[in-house]
């Protein structure tokens, strides 16, 4: 069964259409759909409130969100709003974190202008040609981060580069990522030399991430 899912049919284990990915997403999905409906079920028996709680139907677009980024879902339902019951929910994603590294995680930045640019701004393969100033950043990095020092609270930013309006801001003068399936992996297959410093930067801060957690319990030990 697991030699099934790691065969490269679709192309790298880590590519979205991959059998890999989708029996991945489909185990986390079913996880989150069985145990939210068993608390439900149990709050629904052991309580004596009228209202029947459900599992809410969420979209497809939704369950992207949830199972590609960290994400926090609250649910409110049967709050009486006159002749009518109001049954809602929220969902609140975010792919800007220090704990995962994904695909979406790198931008592009010019050491000339000192801007980056989103990875799927239209032209950047072009314009990278023959140009070694171009560099993948983890968008962590670009987060203005503090430190306590003797004066006080002091601000810097590790890496200090500026937006791209076009491409990044209002997201306007950027490829279309379903023109290719949603696939990142085949996106960069006719794009050298964007591949090339994405999958570098990628690489790089991966690495970086599994070094600093692969040893949690040593150090675990260095804070007791």
């Amino acid at each position: 069964m697991i030699k099934k899912y790691l065969m490269r049919t679709n192309g790298g284990i880590e590519e979205p259409n991959s059998n890999f990915n989708q029996h991945r997403l489909a185990v986390i999905r079913y996880a989150i759909e069985k145990n939210l409906s068993i608390a439900i079920a149990n709050y629904n028996n052991y309580t004596n409130i009228k209202t029947n709680f459900q599992m809410p139907k969420l979209k497809e677009d939704e369950w992207d969100k949830i199972l590609n980024n960290i994400s926090v879902i609250s649910f409110m339902q049967g709050l009486n709003i006159g002749n009518k019951v109001y049954n809602g929910y929220s969902i609140v994603t975010n792919n800007n974190n220090e704990e995962v590294v994904t695909e979406n995680s790198i931008y592009i930045a010019n050491n000339n202008d000192s801007i980056y640019y989103s990875i799927f701004k239209k032209g950047l393969n072009e314009s990278m040609m023959n140009n070694r100033n171009y560099i993948g950043i983890f968008n962590m990095d670009l987060q203005r981060k503090s430190k306590e020092a003797s004066l006080g609270t002091c601000y810097y930013y590790p890496k200090l580069f500026y937006a791209d309006y076009n491409s990044v801001v209002y997201q306007t003068d950027v490829e279309n990522l379903k023109n290719y399936n949603g696939n990142i992996y085949q996106y960069m297959k006719d794009k050298p030399n964007l591949a090339k410093v994405y999958y570098t930067a990628l690489g790089r801060e991966r690495y970086g991430m599994y070094k600093a957690n692969r040893n949690m319990e040593e150090l675990i030990k260095n804070y007791k």
